[in-house]
């Protein structure tokens, strides 16, 4: 094995999003016996550094935009030098739109998805960060505005792609090991702009992986016959796992 450690970064599809929620992990234990302590354990990244017997560092998080993608993985390279050379990199590039700003007011960044503009009271992703809905109201009208004058989404896209590109770019030049699951359309930039590369993306049957989780029924609301919540089920993360790990052995 060519790592000692495992980064991953992404969205709420790779952080074990809604087996976190109350309500589904009393469900979880009343159906199927399945007792849900701390729901990171059975996110399919921490499976994988557990079938691997390697350290995981798991800093993928509700509403992740593929500019807080970016930044966090700079940071962990400049700041963990030394651990990035022997680092295997699972980067899930989150769907966009989507973006983080730092706000003055609060102090911290935020992450912006649709939901944060459209429904701000009933949005989970900040919540789901562990801040209250308040945060996001204090700040809205600033933010809304900010959004209807200055954002324009597709302009926004291919800036983050760009940004991307720099640090695969980086990554490969110095020697990183990665894997790119793309659920951004990434790959779809690189080939419109005659982009040749040889990085490692893994599609699910030529999916994104949010797709495939949904085409094949391993949803959460799918395992549990509810309507409450279409991340990966335990079973989906485990699949998802599976497959990594035989890419990993494959290629790493």
């Amino acid at each position: 094995m060519s790592f000692n450690s495992i980064y991953v970064n992404g969205s709420s599809f790779s952080c074990g999003n809604g087996l976190d929620l109350i309500e589904i992990k009393k469900i979880y234990k009343e159906k199927l016996n399945i007792e849900i302590q701390n729901h990171i354990d059975f996110s399919y990244p921490n499976i994988i550094a557990t079938n691997f017997k390697t350290k995981i560092i798991n800093e993928a998080v509700p509403g992740g935009s593929l500019n807080r993608l970016i930044r966090k993985t700079y940071q962990f390279i400049f700041d963990k030098k030394n651990i990035s050379k022997n680092t295997l990199f699972i980067l899930e590039l989150p769907p966009m739109w989507r973006d983080e700003f730092y706000s003055n007011k609060l102090d911290r960044f935020i992450n912006i998805t649709w939901g944060t503009i459209k429904n701000p009271t009933k949005d989970l992703t900040n919540i789901r960060n562990g801040y209250d809905v308040s945060d996001i109201l204090k700040i809205y009208d600033d933010l809304t505005n900010c959004f209807d004058n200055f954002i324009n989404v597709d302009l926004e896209a291919k800036k983050s792609f760009i940004n991307l590109l720099g640090l695969i770019s980086y990554m490969s030049n110095v020697g990183l090991k990665f894997i790119l699951i793309d659920c951004a359309g990434f790959k779809e930039f690189l080939n419109h702009n005659a982009i040749t590369n040889d990085y490692n993306f893994l599609f699910f049957d030529n999916k994104k992986m949010h797709h495939w989780i949904v085409d094949n029924k391993l949803t959460i609301n799918d395992e549990l016959g509810v309507k409450i919540d279409a991340h990966a089920g335990i079973v989906g993360n485990k699949k998802i796992a599976s497959i990594l790990s035989e890419y990993i052995k494959n290629n790493f």
